[in-house]
């Protein structure tokens, strides 16, 4: 489970097959926006905020929702949210 930063260094981590990870979720990795060429090959659920100030999270969610292995979720809440 990674957060942020750590949500992006997961999604990175997803192509490769060999690590021991079975599911990763990662939440508001706003950095995964550049790292579209990644192909997850472990079970990934992305959940963005509801509205992130450097890209459109609806257009992250159709380009990502099309990938084997990816699930994305759209909050209805700011980023930060599950940092409380």
């Amino acid at each position: 489970m990674g957060f942020s930063v750590g949500g992006t260094i997961a999604w990175r981590l997803s192509e490769n097959r060999f690590n021991k990870l079975k599911k990763i979720v990662c939440f508001y990795p706003s950095q995964i926006r550049n790292n579209l060429n990644i192909e997850s090959k472990i079970d990934t659920k992305i959940i963005f905020a509801k509205k992130e100030d450097s890209f459109d999270t609806q257009k992250m969610k159709e380009i990502l929702s099309i990938k084997e292995n990816v699930r994305v979720e759209i909050s209805d809440f700011e980023h930060g949210f599950m940092n409380e």
